[in-house]
């Protein structure tokens, strides 16, 4: 009897012991994953331990109301077809997480799925894919950058039933068309074929088994394409997934045609996208896509290719030129610099194989005004002003820019919308320039008038801002300004009336009270007049050896010569001179000082420029040969020889009455010339300018 209750105690004490450590062990294992669909098709569901070994990792499934459960250390997966409620969880020991096992997931998400057992054998132009059916992709270039959830193609869930099961489907496409499968999923090991089917003969293109992990693109060829799935092994129920796109080869371009090389679908394409696009193995042309971009602009190349190809970069330009960047590279720079006249970039993509290709376009800088690159440094020709200008009206907008070292000059649109004009005035700007305000006649767009950012009245119409670093800045400079005011200009409509008859008798004593003087005058100088003749006769001497100097020195090749016909110049009367050489180009004469440029006769990039000061002698002179509109003039060189740097000449110092002739040479014909004196008179820095640019033609 103790024997019994000694027996009892130690069985109860056992079982006081035990019971916490099963009651742990329950309690240490976690539900990982749990989902619930609804569904309809081949399923697999398969986790693998990414460790040595999961502890609990176990799988339960509900289909259809029936449970099965799977438990392994280091794989659990089920196979199945599920036709409406489907659950399943994934249990493992408490500390593991689900980085810690890798699911494969076999189950139709919105796709297409095989309804009934796929032919096992491949038959040409078979009738029995309608429902396997889906459209061309519509995301060629641009199109689905901003789009979620585009179906591009199909994806497609089937099984392969048994060992001896194999399943056969037709891809849709025509000769030529690009086709893409990718997302290959399986549940046991299969092998995968194409064929290219024609009514006398099947071929098979390739085994698949090599790229069944990656993207696939291939040419539809002439003729059907057919997918067929073999099984590997012995395998029992094997459901699989893959997903197919095809590219309308005729359906690429923004105008809905085949994309060409080079680029002649229209307009260019917007700055800062990404185009995609693909090409065939038989396509030696290849395709181009032409992007939209900007003068001086540092843009970085955003490029992905599927296999090998070879690329060629062009900048369009002004005037419809085109200017080769490179040619035969492997990779697109990662950087590129546009030319100052960039209106778009072109790349040209070749290849001997069957790729898909991206391209994009970004800038980490702004462009002048808010614009893409550097604004242009010239005013366009009449009626010819188009987006390469940044236009500014009255929206009360900050723009912003940038002058590098070697842009001096930005030139943007000044748009007046009020009927009688405007009053234009500029409140403030920030960086190191001058803004000029340049009115244009608007039907023949010369200059004929602008100020230097103080008010003026435009009339309606579009005119110009330039933007310009102050005298002797040479480095960059960032600047900003606002849009100007415009007060619309109000003429005052004062209704006249002529009062001239009241003044008849005042005008005739007027008129007596002036001629009488005139007439005493023209008695007591009677004997000089009749010597007239004498002075004319000194007068045409002096205009024919002026002739001579003239002709000298345009048609001198000595430059001795030259060099003598401009000092005797200096010496001659001023206004016979003027008299000889005829009306210069521009004449500008102030209080201090009288410049005159004349273009040389048979030349086309030579002027003759005299300058005389009046009355104070000017110190440090020099002379700046300019356009404020068009390509920057360059000397070529100055005769008598004087130090000059790029456009400006200095001249040292200029005596009072001295006539100083130089003569210029350029190394193009300029469109059009300004200039500008400078110098120190009295000790006070001087200078004057001419008033508006003046054609060379």
């Amino acid at each position: 009897m103790r024997s019994i209750i000694v027996l009892l105690t130690l069985a109860i004490l056992l079982l006081m012991n035990v019971s916490p450590i099963i009651s742990a062990q329950s309690t240490n294992i976690i539900i990982l994953i749990d989902e619930n669909v609804e569904i309809e098709g081949p399923v697999t569901i398969e986790y693998t331990c990414n460790l040595i070994a999961c502890i609990g990792l176990e799988l339960k499934v509900i289909n259809n109301g029936i449970y099965t459960n799977k438990s392994d250390s280091h794989r659990v997966s089920w196979s199945g077809s599920v036709n409406g409620s489907f659950s399943w969880r994934v249990y493992a020991e408490d500390g593991l997480g689900e980085g810690d096992i890798t699911s494969k997931i076999i189950i139709d998400d919105n796709g297409t799925i095989e309804m009934s057992d796929l032919t096992d054998n491949i038959v040409f132009n078979a009738q029995n894919y309608g429902n396997y059916y889906y459209h061309a992709s519509p995301c060629q270039m641009d199109s689905c950058n901003n789009l979620d959830n585009i179906i591009e193609g199909m994806k497609f869930t089937g099984a392969l039933d048994s060992n001896n099961d194999k399943d056969a489907i037709k891809l849709l496409g025509s000769e030529g068309d690009i086709i893409l499968i990718k997302n290959i999923i399986f549940t046991h090991d299969i092998n995968i074929e194409l064929w290219s089917v024609l009514p006398e003969s099947k071929t098979i293109i390739t085994d698949f088994l090599n790229y069944i992990h990656e993207d696939y693109y291939l040419e539809y060829p002439e003729g059907e394409l057919w997918l067929k799935l073999i099984p590997k092994n012995e395998i029992g129920y094997s459901p699989y997934q893959f997903e197919l796109i095809y590219y309308d080869s005729n359906n690429e371009s923004p105008d809905n045609m085949e994309l060409n090389n080079p680029w002649n679908h229209g307009a260019s394409l917007l700055f800062g996208n990404s185009y995609r696009g693909q090409i065939a193995a038989s396509d030696i042309e290849g395709d181009s896509i032409l992007i939209n971009a900007g003068a001086k602009m540092e843009i970085i190349p955003i490029c992905q290719f599927s296999n090998h190809v070879n690329i060629e970069i062009y900048f369009h330009e002004n005037d419809n030129n085109i200017l080769e960047y490179a040619t035969n590279i492997k990779i697109c720079p990662d950087k590129i610099y546009t030319s100052k006249d960039t209106q778009s970039i072109e790349f040209r993509i070749k290849s001997n194989l069957t790729i898909a290709w991206e391209i994009g376009i970004y800038s980490n800088k702004n462009g002048d005004g808010g614009d893409l690159g550097d604004a242009p440094d010239y005013i366009w020709e009449n009626g010819k002003i188009d987006d390469n200008w940044v236009i500014i009206n009255d929206d009360d907008t900050e723009y912003n820019g940038h002058l590098g070292i070697n842009d001096d000059i930005d030139i943007y649109g000044l748009m007046v919308k009020h009927e009688n004009g405007s009053h234009i005035y500029f409140n403030e700007s920030i960086g190191d320039i001058s803004i000029h305000i340049v009115i244009l006649d608007q039907k023949t767009g010369i200059i004929v008038n602008y100020t230097n950012g103080t008010e003026i009245i435009a009339p309606k119409g579009i005119h110009a801002i330039r933007i310009e670093k102050n005298n002797g800045e040479s480095g960059e400079v960032n600047y900003q300004f606002k849009s100007p005011e415009f007060v619309e200009y109000r003429p005052e409509n004062i209704k006249l009336e002529d009062l001239s008859s009241m003044f008849t008798n005042f005008y005739i004593f007027v008129g007596i009270m002036f001629l009488t003087p005139m007439m005493i005058v023209l008695w007591w100088n009677r004997n000089d007049i009749k010597g007239k003749y004498e002075i004319n006769s000194i007068e045409q001497h002096e205009l024919k050896r002026l002739e001579k100097l003239r002709k000298r020195i345009s048609n001198g090749v000595d430059q001795e010569v030259i060099i003598s016909s401009l000092h005797q110049l200096g010496d001659s009367p001023w206004k016979s001179v003027i008299q000889e050489c005829g009306n210069p180009l521009i004449r500008h004469m102030t209080e201090q000082i009288e410049v005159c440029i004349w273009k040389i006769e048979d030349s086309k990039s030579n002027i003759l420029v005299g300058i005389k000061p009046f009355k104070n002698v000017w110190k440090m002179a020099a002379i700046r040969i300019f356009a404020s509109e068009g390509p920057p003039i360059e000397i070529n060189g100055v005769t008598p020889q004087m130090i000059f740097q790029e456009d400006e000449i200095f001249l040292d110092t200029l005596e009072i009455g001295k006539s100083v002739f130089i003569k210029i040479s350029f190394i193009d014909e300029p469109k059009n010339i300004d200039f500008q004196i400078s110098g120190v008179v009295n000790n006070v820095p001087l200078a004057a300018t001419s008033s508006r640019a003046i054609s060379f033609d």
